[in-house]
């Protein structure tokens, strides 16, 4: 989050978003002070979901994306639509979000 450096904020959603998964305290050290975590941590701190290699990289990126990409477009798009909208509701509102995008796709 180098933005500060740069004497600015965050305008992507860094500082709304950060603090929602990594908590507030370890948001505001990284959003304060311009702070880099290296790849292990970002691992900790459910930043990513898996580390690999550079060299291990791209082939990792690949396989992940030709899994993704066997599966129904619809269905993708509704699932991630339950979860990125959901997240800012409360878990009864969530719930019905996810059965009106489950109706949505049933045959």
């Amino acid at each position: 989050m180098p933005e500060v450096g740069l004497g600015i904020i965050p305008a992507a959603g860094g500082s709304q978003t950060l603090p929602r998964i990594i908590g507030r305290a370890k948001a505001l050290e990284m959003l304060l002070t311009g702070g880099r975590v290296e790849a292990e941590e970002a691992y900790r701190l459910k930043l990513v979901n898996q580390v690999v290699s550079r060299h291990d990289l791209l082939p990792a990126a690949e396989k992940l994306a030709n899994r993704i990409k066997g599966y129904s477009p619809v269905a993708l798009a509704c699932a991630k639509q339950a979860v990125t909208g959901g997240l800012d509701l409360s878990l009864e509102q969530g719930l019905e979000l996810e059965a009106k995008l489950a109706r949505s796709i049933s045959p």
